[in-house]
């Protein structure tokens, strides 16, 4: 039986069988649903500590499909891509792919496969792995000695009021983090077309401004710190909403805001972080800018998951000092 090519994979269509006599007389008829499978699945995902992409690929067909082409296209912190062919890597039994030699680490990456006699399959994958440069900052809010640091674009934004917001005029940011010894810095540029925060202390994320978590790789719950930065009505403020939760005078923060731009630029002192990182180390990492343009927030930019909708470390993505 041939299904009709509208017929979607993967979801289950109702399927009529009639029993008619041999002289054409109706006998009954049964319906029942049946799932049509896709012809190949595939699924990709990032390792960190192999510093590549797994690829699993499967069919349930007797006979495999021919594979035709094989494209794997990165995204990199500023928007842009890159397309590489990955034919001659393909292996039915599953196989990886390491990562670029870039010059900026990739945000995300997608596979396309492509069958002489089947439809193509894609998938894709963010890469939650973020290395941490050194670098000498001072906390002036004017970003001009973060040249040669990776600046992050955070391009998905979330939240219960995602559907207002109208694009990078409304509502974008690029993120960027660097480290000596005494601090972790952290320097942000928001493009808001209205810099809304009423709030002081504890309600700070309800309004414009930013949120840091950061988690041991292994630790509990009570280990993760997470910290806001905001431009409030009497100046730039710091909030710690775990451990000691309270203002947090020893974190530097510059905020300047013009036009509809707004300039973070912050050191966190490591005993705030709980502890200078030694060289190699990896932690849980998750940041998000919220927007708020009204009456209520309507969402955020995030760069990684587990912290806008719930707090959530096993979503977080990975810093690398």
């Amino acid at each position: 039986v041939r299904p009709p090519v509208d017929a979607e994979p993967g979801k289950s269509h109702p399927v009529t069988c009639r029993w008619l006599s041999e002289d054409g007389t109706f006998l009954g008829a049964v319906t029942v649903p049946v799932e049509l499978k896709p012809a190949t699945s595939l699924s990709l995902a990032f390792e960190p500590s192999a510093r590549s992409l797994r690829v699993e690929v499967s069919s349930p067909l007797a006979a495999r499909p021919v594979v035709t082409g094989a494209h794997l296209r990165f995204t990199l912190p500023d928007g842009t891509e890159t397309t590489r062919d990955v034919l001659a890597n393909f292996r039915w039994s599953g196989f990886s792919l390491p990562c670029p030699a870039l010059t900026v680490a990739p945000t995300g990456a997608e596979l396309t496969l492509t069958f002489a006699e089947v439809p193509p399959v894609k998938a894709q994958t963010e890469f939650n792995l973020w290395p941490v440069p050194l670098a000498g900052i001072m906390v002036d809010g004017k970003g001009e000695d973060w040249q040669g640091t990776t600046r992050m674009k955070l391009a998905t934004f979330d939240g219960p009021g995602k559907g207002k917001w109208t694009g990078p005029r409304d509502a974008s940011a690029t993120v960027s983090l660097a480290r000596d010894l005494d601090a972790l810095y952290l320097y942000a540029e928001v493009t808001d077309d209205k810099h809304a925060q009423a709030a002081a202390g504890a309600g700070v994320w309800e309004g414009d401004g930013i949120q840091l978590s950061l988690a041991p790789m292994n630790g509990k719950p009570e280990d993760r710190v997470e910290i806001g930065f905001t431009l409030t009505t009497k100046g730039p403020q710091v909030y710690r909403w775990t451990q000691d939760e309270g203002v947090l005078e020893s974190v530097a923060l510059k905020v300047i805001r013009e036009g509809t731009t707004t300039r973070y630029e912050a050191a966190i002192p490591w005993p705030v972080l709980g502890g200078h990182p030694p060289e190699g180390t990896l932690r849980r990492f998750a940041l998000v800018v919220n927007d708020r343009d009204n009456k209520e927030r309507e969402g955020w930019l995030r760069l990684f998951k587990g912290l806008g909708w719930r707090k959530d470390t096993s979503q977080h993505g990975l810093l690398r000092f």
